[in-house]
């Protein structure tokens, strides 16, 4: 199998769509000897801030001199991104093995029935790299919800559930405490578990970590202050059970604070577990942790970020880092969604800050066109300025040729908006002559 053929093969998978359940992989990872009872294990849920504490906690081991695995998704450009090992991608030849080696098992597998989906298929491939290369440790980020996703086939030594908040609605459940139900699937058997819930979420938590005997830590918000913060990096002070710690980060927004706090605590609690951590390593690897599509700047004048914001929770995060960064006359946003998520309610929180809307929609099946977002824009903001471009590529660069360089340009909504959008930035090729559809 070429390398082609097998990205054709794994994403001709995506056919299959979304199946949460556990048969498919458990029948899969039996066939592969399961591979991820191997590994040691750190599970990462959470409606927000789950990708910032896996990559703080894989940068702080591997700082440590740990060979550290990293599974995450999505991946913004390339399907590699979703498989790491102390900061480098799994290669395209390697990929091309498992998706050969996992092509040949299926077709000796006489049931019909039995069709992995594209998460399910990348969550193995995770599970066989990261023990052929004898990693210390699996940092291991859920896909959707917690109880029901690829994932949780996992024996972990920690599990932690970084907040509750509104997504998914229709897979998860309509109120905070059904999407907590599902969060807390992940939590096992006399298995620490961290989080950073609160009230209800909190409370639906604790009590399934009671039933399994599972003990629980909370990390609370009034142990994390921000010292000091800037477009280049933020200083945070951390109190947490065992000690405090002031720590750099180059990751913008005051929400990374709690992150960094979850993640130091599992660093303590992996410490108490008999494994070598130095303090030291803890500042580096968080002073060294990148997050690609999060509060990601890509150029300085005019200001261009590029957040993967897709749900209320952080779009309201982001909201509040671009009100923090002053000193810029027009703020000119790049909005692209997926159809299930709740449009309206993300432009209004972003209306107040934003003084023209660019429309536009992802290359992906579940993007919604952006003339249906300009619809339910213009019936709710009937005097706000906007306008619609088919493209990612087009949509960023008007924006960049209507921004002067006191401006802000910011390309939000979702993480496949972002990733189109740092795609083309990197290129550096702006094309100001295109010529939107004006409103």
């Amino acid at each position: 199998m070429k390398n082609e053929e097998a990205l054709k093969w794994l994403f001709d998978l995506e056919s299959f769509g979304v199946k949460l359940g556990l048969k498919n992989i458990q029948t899969l990872l039996q066939k592969l000897d399961n591979p991820q009872d191997a590994l040691h294990i750190i599970h990462v849920a959470g409606t927000n801030g789950k990708g910032s504490v896996c990559r703080y906690i894989a940068s702080i081991l591997q700082h440590n001199g740990y060979s550290v695995g990293l599974y995450t998704s999505p991946h913004l450009i390339d399907i590699n991104e979703r498989f790491v090992i102390n900061a480098t991608q799994i290669t395209s030849d390697e990929l091309t093995r498992y998706c050969s080696q996992i092509q040949t098992l299926l077709h000796s597998i006489d049931d019909e029935t039995f069709t992995p989906t594209f998460f399910e298929v990348c969550t193995a491939i995770s599970f066989l790299w990261f023990k052929e290369k004898k990693v210390d440790f699996a940092v291991i980020e859920v896909g959707l919800g917690g109880r029901l996703d690829a994932t949780n086939v996992v024996y972990p030594i920690l599990s932690i559930i970084t907040n509750i908040s509104f997504d998914h609605q229709h897979v998860l459940g309509e109120t905070l405490r059904k999407i907590a139900i599902e969060k807390a699937g992940i939590i096992k058997q006399n298995t620490l578990v961290l989080t950073a819930a609160k009230q209800d979420a909190f409370t639906v938590i604790k009590n399934k970590a009671e039933m399994l005997h599972a003990p629980i830590i909370q990390i609370h918000h009034h142990d994390v202050h921000r010292l000091n913060a800037n477009l280049s990096y933020q200083i945070f002070h951390i109190k947490t059970q065992c000690s405090e710690y002031e720590v750099s980060t180059a990751l913008l927004g005051i929400h990374q604070g709690i992150n960094i706090a979850i993640s130091i605590s599992a660093i303590e609690q992996l410490r108490m577990k008999g494994f070598t951590i130095s303090d030291e390593a803890i500042k580096e690897g968080i002073q060294n942790t990148v997050h690609p599509g999060r509060m990601q700047v890509m150029q300085q004048k005019p200001l261009i970020l590029v957040d993967g914001a897709h749900n209320i929770a952080a779009i309201n995060v982001l909201k509040k880092t671009l009100q923090e960064i002053k000193g810029y006359k027009s703020h000119i946003c790049v909005f692209g969604a997926m159809h299930d998520k709740d449009i309206k309610h993300m432009l209004s929180i972003l209306v107040p800050i934003t003084d023209i809307f660019i429309f536009t929609q992802p290359a992906l099946k579940r993007a919604e066109d952006p003339n249906k977002i300009a619809m339910i824009f213009k019936s709710n903001h009937p005097l706000k300025k906007y306008e619609i471009l088919s493209n990612v590529t087009d949509a960023v660069a008007r924006a960049i040729s209507l921004a002067g360089p006191e401006d802000l340009v910011y390309i939000t909504g979702s993480l496949y908006n972002a990733g189109e959008a740092i795609q083309f930035l990197q290129n550096k090729e702006y094309f100001p002559e295109i010529q939107p559809s004006n409103h």
